[in-house]
């Protein structure tokens, strides 16, 4: 099991699983969602506390542009 989270992936006693419950399998559109057993409504996202930002300013690259993708070619080809 990656990460170690050997209680995650399985809907079973014990186990932590998120469900998403969909309309049909046709449309797939989102009925429900269950997060560690308790219904995903508004009241359970009003009473989470903030979560502060991992990673800002990790990355340590030079800026990227278009003209960096650019493939330089004389014909409708290119490598």
């Amino acid at each position: 099991m990656p990460f170690g989270l050997k209680d995650r992936g399985v809907i079973a006693p014990g186990r932590r699983a998120d469900v998403v419950l969909i309309d049909s399998l046709d449309h797939c559109g989102v009925q429900k969602v269950f997060s560690a057993g308790r219904l995903v409504d508004d009241a359970l996202f009003a009473s989470r506390g903030k979560v502060q930002p991992v990673g800002l300013g990790s990355m340590k690259a030079a800026r990227v542009t278009a003209s960096d993708f650019a493939v330089p070619a004389g014909g409708p080809t290119a490598r």
